[in-house]
């Protein structure tokens, strides 16, 4: 079954344009992401899974995103060109689903690599430079707080939650030796992105890791949440690179 009805613009007067990015808007990709699973998933079900969620193109401010489904594809284009995809699944049991993890012993003061509005970080992180890992906790009521201008926007703490796994990445990279990581990093691609419905309504501190796998202009990361020790959220084979002006986003 095909359906074409299900349209989506983010207006170039909100804030979240002054963040991402300055003098160049973009819309983050897990905001039209969000914007269908709010509409058209189960939410019924314990975890909302996406698989091979591919980025093609920027999607700018006032672009009217036209999503389509056949079967259990999800495409989004705007002026018929492709944006995004994936592949919708509601079998997202977690094999390996562990009952949380304990901070690394080693800290480290991480410093804003992005507009600190759109950071979502501690001031400092904790890392595990055998396994190329970072964790922190984050206070995702606080910062909803904080973030104001993310209120209109359906799953914002999902939005929060992979914005800073992608952060922490940045944090890991920064730290390479010779290895200096400046803002402009996108996500291509997520193998698997899973999350439960009810993300949108977490109150408790959320923890979260991320493990980067390769360092460089493609950088490669997995990552996980949890919430009283519940996996809340889980990302596998997920790919950033370095922008450019007509790159992925």
């Amino acid at each position: 079954m095909m359906i074409n009805h299900i349209n989506q613009v983010f207006s170039s007067e909100d804030e979240i344009f002054k963040y991402h990015f300055p003098d160049n808007p973009v819309v983050p990709g897990i905001l039209p992401v969000a914007a269908f699973c709010k509409e058209m998933a189960d939410k019924s079900v314990d975890f909302i899974n996406l698989k091979n969620l591919f980025f093609y193109q920027f999607i700018r401010p006032d672009e009217n995103i036209k999503y389509s489904q056949e079967r259990n594809k999800i495409s989004a284009t705007v002026s018929g060109k492709l944006c995004f995809s994936f592949f919708l699944d509601y079998s997202g049991k977690d094999e390996k689903c562990e009952s949380g993890r304990a901070l690394f012993s080693s800290s480290l003061f991480s410093l804003p690599l992005r507009k600190p509005e759109f950071w979502f970080l501690p001031k400092t992180v904790y890392v595990d430079e055998i396994s190329n890992s970072a964790n922190c906790h984050l206070d995702i009521k606080s910062l909803q707080h904080e973030s104001d201008y993310l209120q209109k926007f359906h799953y914002a703490s999902l939005l929060i939650l992979v914005e800073a796994m992608g952060n922490l990445a940045l944090v890991l990279q920064h730290q390479q030796k010779n290895m200096l990581t400046e803002s402009d990093y996108v996500f291509a691609r997520f193998g698997e992105l899973t999350f439960s419905p009810n993300i949108e309504h977490i109150n408790s501190p959320v923890f979260i890791e991320t493990q980067v796998t390769r360092f460089g202009s493609i950088m490669c990361w997995n990552a996980w949440a949890y919430s009283e020790g519940e996996k809340l959220l889980w990302i596998n084979d997920a790919i950033s690179i370095k922008r450019k002006e007509n790159d992925v986003g």
